[in-house]
C-alpha cells in the first residue's frame, strides 16, 4: 500500500511557515513529529474517511499547530492463503 500524506493547516497563514523540505521530512518520518516545532507530543483528535481515503486531524501539544494527514490508497497486494 502506498500512502500519501498531505499537510493542511487549519490556520491558513501557517502553511507559509513550512518549507518543502520540512513537509518531505515529516512524510518520510511517517508523521511522528510536528513539522512546525519538531515535538513528538502529538494528538490525533479525530478522523474521517470516504472512498478516497482517510483524513486524520493532528494537533501538536507543544506549539498548538493543527493539520490534517490525508492517507490515500494507491495500490494493494492480496494476501496469499
Amino acid at each position: 500500500m502506498n500512502i500519501t500524506i498531505w499537510i493542511v493547516s487549519y490556520k491558513g497563514e501557517n502553511m507559509n511557515k513550512l518549507t518543502k523540505a520540512a513537509i518531505k521530512g515529516y512524510i518520510r518520518s511517517g508523521g511522528v513529529y510536528c513539522p512546525y516545532c519538531g515535538s513528538h507530543d502529538l494528538d490525533e483528535f479525530g478522523q474521517d474517511f470516504d472512498e478516497t481515503g482517510i483524513q486524520k486531524y493532528i494537533r501538536c501539544l507543544a506549539c498548538d499547530e493543527r493539520w490534517t494527514d490525508i492517507y490515500t490508497l494507491k495500490d494493494m497486494t492480496p494476501e496469499e492463503d
